[in-house]
């Protein structure tokens, strides 16, 4: 097992998170150990950034944490949203943005045989913003693996 540790600033969750060991920047740099999961994320977090430019909520309640509501994630996003003279709106970023996702992988498993917590920049009005999803993945094994949208805060 190779573990490459490149340029993140998810490093800040090390000190919060003791289960935390492993923290991966996606940038196409080096051997990146479990690459199908991280393409898997990758896509994942298009389609979940499809979503939001698109505003199907419904689509994207699906994704939430139990618990959670997609008006909590609204409301977020509206409080981050407030102009005075337009309202932003969430926009697809560029396609290299999905190869540059924070994941953090677990080792103390609650659940799953492999879990990660991931950190994705939203783009609003073309531009990258300091809008932070907030995502956790467990994976069982490869016909299970389980996506949750978490948190909307700014980083």
């Amino acid at each position: 097992m190779v573990c490459v540790k490149l340029r993140c600033r998810a490093n800040c969750f090390c000190s919060q998170y003791s289960e935390i060991v492993n923290v991966y920047f996606i940038d196409n740099v080096g051997l990146i150990m479990n690459l199908d999961i991280e393409k898997w994320i990758e896509n994942k977090m298009r389609h979940i950034s499809f979503l939001f430019s698109n505003k199907d909520y419904l689509a994207l309640s699906d994704y939430l944490e139990y618990g959670n509501a997609i008006e909590d994630f609204l409301m977020w996003f509206d409080d981050y949203c407030i102009h005075p003279n337009y309202k932003k709106v969430v926009t697809m970023p560029p396609e290299d943005e999905f190869c540059k996702i924070d994941i953090i992988e677990r080792v103390m498993n609650k659940k799953a045989v492999r879990e990660y917590h991931v950190l994705f920049t939203l783009w609003i009005d073309g531009e990258k913003s300091d809008l932070t999803l907030d995502c956790d993945v467990e994976y069982y094994d490869d016909n299970d693996i389980r996506f949750y949208m978490r948190d909307l805060h700014i980083m």
